[in-house]
């Protein structure tokens, strides 16, 4: 019985450890708090995790500056990376737009 519960703990502590499942605090004085789950991000994940915060800190994402109360990494991460892939049509329209205007030499 003891072992039993004590695998239960184990995997439910192992379960609940995903780093995308932390909050994020609104008070930024304490970021630090959240960089162990951070450092378990994929690469990718952390520079979209961070083209998040510098989005949300300028207030480019929405009209509200600042991170939504109970929002989480991983949230965070998924609103990027579907920011992202909105932005990329207009972006290579831009380009394209600019090398149509543009004189040819």
């Amino acid at each position: 019985m003891r072992y039993t519960l004590a695998i239960l703990l184990l995997v439910a502590t192992v379960g609940c450890s995903n780093p995308k499942n932390t909050k994020i605090p609104q008070d930024l004085s304490k970021i630090e708090s959240i960089k162990p789950s951070i450092e378990k991000l994929t690469p990718e994940e952390r520079e979209l995790f961070g083209s998040y915060m510098m989005m949300r800190m300028m207030g480019t994402v929405g009209e509200n500056k600042g991170i939504p109360e109970g929002m989480t990494i991983g949230k965070a991460i998924e609103e990027q990376r579907a920011f992202t892939k909105d932005m990329k049509p207009v972006q290579i329209a831009d380009r394209l737009k600019k090398k149509k205007e543009s004189p040819t030499k």
